[in-house]
């Protein structure tokens, strides 16, 4: 079966499907009644959190107070229902700590006395951004207003404060409410000095998440009197605007080039069809799987003889085994320029590399003289009445195997 342009198309019209159909999504978690005693804004700063990013076209999974069990099963759903081409946010609100450069996110049924609790009682900020990953193609952002006075740092062999710096994963922002072991204030008013600022950030049109960014920074920096300010990680690869209008959840089609030939590379680069690799270099001359391309397409079409001559040459064995060559021996088959040719062993004992004749173990014949543009048989013809005959004959060929 023969896939060419189809698959293309096919390809063409997938991508385009899936670029009109991905969605906003997020994951908004506010964690405030904890044993150590109750955060004032977190639930605040979730719902009011929730109800922004609605407004901007988010499907968003609200979680408040949420313990490890429930925490850990919202961060499965979510990234299971990322698409590649989805926008996702994950934001959250509530303490964080960090042990050995390792950042953490605290459940409010946590009992945290030593750093190894972190490691089973808290939640990897590595895990969250792993499930942010599930989105490969769309705009990835984390939002940790999470920096607030760490009331485990007594129970930590280091007893940080605020989270630590960790890199980014590729295409991914990471939005801090804090510099790297600083604190967040919890603010004033409903919200947090952080997320207040954001919220009214994200009200604004026409702004890139770095110019969202550093509206949201200055205005925390002003706000407190230099006693916080937010800090990015990360560079994301992928144009978006929050506010509604200026980058609609169903997205125009503008399809990478580099993205569809990948597309169809991967669609076919297990086929065992040489059709397919065929049509790839006729779409992709010069792409960038050429090379693999005429690789595989040769090491199928070379099996595919490899069979054919297998078969070919056990039937002209069986024929000859009814005739008397007297000292020609047939010992086998080789491909050459799209024929095959005999191997005939002469008395002698030399191997001969003969063409077979059209109708294949009718005509064979003993290499006399092999020039550059000609090869001499004396050739054996078997004719009608069962007999055979020698004759000289001339081959002539623009390319000669020499014989062997």
């Amino acid at each position: 079966m023969r896939p060419t342009r189809s698959v293309a198309l096919a390809l063409l019209l997938a991508l385009a499907a899936q670029a009109a159909h991905a969605e906003r999504k997020a994951l908004v978690i506010g964690n405030a009644h904890y044993a150590e005693g109750r955060l004032a804004n977190p639930i605040n700063d979730a719902e009011d959190m929730q109800t922004r990013l609605k407004a901007l076209g988010f499907a968003v999974v609200l979680l408040e107070d949420a313990v490890l069990e429930d925490f850990d099963r919202a961060l499965e759903r979510f990234g299971q229902s990322l698409r590649a081409e989805d926008d996702a946010v994950f934001y959250f609100a509530g303490h964080g700590a960090q042990s050995n450069g390792v950042n953490y996110l605290i459940p409010t049924d946590a009992k945290i006395s030593e750093d190894a609790d972190l490691k089973y009682k808290a939640v990897n900020l590595g895990l969250a951004l792993d499930k942010l990953a599930h989105a490969q193609n769309g705009f990835k952002l984390a939002i940790l207003d999470a920096c607030r006075n760490n009331p485990y740092a007594r129970s930590l062999r280091d007893g940080s404060r605020g989270l630590a710096r960790v890199d980014a994963p590729s295409g991914t922002l990471v939005w801090y409410a804090a510099q790297p072991g600083k604190v967040a204030e919890d603010g004033l008013g409903r919200n947090g000095a952080f997320t207040a600022q954001l919220l009214d950030a994200l009200s604004q049109p026409g702004l890139d998440p770095d110019a969202l960014f550093k509206r949201t920074a200055r205005a925390v920096y002003q706000q407190t009197g230099g006693r916080q300010f937010p800090y990015p990680e990360g560079v994301s690869l992928v144009d978006f605007h929050f506010a509604a209008g200026t980058n609609p959840t169903a997205k125009p089609l503008a399809l990478d080039p580099a993205a569809v030939e990948l597309s169809f590379w991967d669609s076919i680069k297990a086929s065992d069809n040489p059709a397919d690799f065929e049509e790839y270099l006729k779409q992709y001359p010069q792409g960038r799987f050429a090379g693999l391309a005429r690789n595989r397409f040769n090491s199928i079409a070379n099996e595919e003889l490899k069979q054919k001559i297998e078969i070919e040459t056990t039937r002209i064995k069986e024929d000859l085994e009814n005739y008397d060559l007297g000292s020609i021996k047939f010992v086998g088959t080789i491909p050459y320029n799209n024929t095959l040719w005999g191997l005939l062993k002469i008395s002698d004992g030399t191997i001969n590399r003969v063409r077979m004749g059209n109708y294949i173990g009718r005509n064979f014949g003993k290499i006399i003289l092999v020039k550059e543009d000609k090869i001499e048989l004396q050739e054996l013809v078997f004719d009608d009445s069962g007999k055979w005959h020698s004759r000289k004959k001339i081959m002539y060929l623009s390319v000669v195997n020499h014989a062997r």
